[in-house]
């Protein structure tokens, strides 16, 4: 008997297990995509050139303040240590002043994220420069209520979010167990909503009609988002 050894990296860490050739019915393996040669410029690139929409640097007007989104400790796997400074570099060259911009670490329900953590996610550098702050869903008082979904979610977002001229949302797209993929509506519900709000919408996780092509999770997400 023929034993297989794996290892999945965990956190900072990684496990490995064995499993016997014989029980072994398939092997997954993704595809290794290197990374661009030129961070900065591929990123840069991307910001003036998205999908379907105008480059961020004519929709963001001098003056204007803008709150990015970014993921908690528990993705840190994103990277946003090494991407938040293009995008703050950019957003200045746009007449975005550093004391304009906020960063809300989009906890969703999650803890709240540490000072170490925050600075491991957003480098010191960046959150010396700009104000950094976790987002707290039972923070009622600091929520701004926007009505219902469809679906009757009762929508409830981050002041500083809601107030801010412009929001980005930052991040990877991966694939997720209930909403299909992570990414984008998904730093602003759940990540920047209220209690209520992030309750009510996880219930759809449990909809009958799951496995049908549709998902309820998803498209209750979108419409508040």
């Amino acid at each position: 008997m023929t034993d297989r050894h794996f290892e999945l990296k965990i956190g900072k860490g990684a496990q490995t297990f064995s499993i016997p050739e014989e029980q072994l019915l398939y092997e997954l393996i993704g595809k290794n995509n290197a990374p661009p040669e030129d961070l900065t410029a591929a990123y840069r690139y991307a910001l003036d050139h998205p999908i379907d929409s105008p480059p961020l640097s004519e929709i963001v007007n001098p003056g204007e303040t803008v709150a990015i989104a970014v993921s908690d400790i528990t993705r840190v796997w994103q990277h946003n240590e090494l991407t938040l400074p293009i995008l703050i570099d950019y957003l200045n060259e746009a007449g975005i002043a550093d004391k304009d911009i906020t960063i809300i670490i989009a906890v969703g329900a999650h803890r709240q994220n540490t000072a170490d953590e925050m600075a491991e996610l957003c480098t010191k550098a960046i959150c010396k420069r700009v104000r950094v702050i976790n987002h707290n869903a039972w923070d009622t008082d600091n929520m701004v209520y926007y009505g219902k979904t469809s679906k009757g979610t009762e929508v409830s977002f981050n002041r500083i979010v809601a107030e801010a001229d412009r929001v980005v949302l930052t991040g990877g797209v991966i694939y997720h167990y209930m909403v299909g993929y992570g990414g984008g509506r998904k730093s602003i519900m759940p990540g920047v909503s209220s209690l209520k709000t992030i309750q009510q919408s996880h219930m759809w996780a449990m909809g009958k009609t799951l496995g049908d092509g549709s998902n309820p999770l998803a498209a209750n997400m979108e419409t508040a988002g």
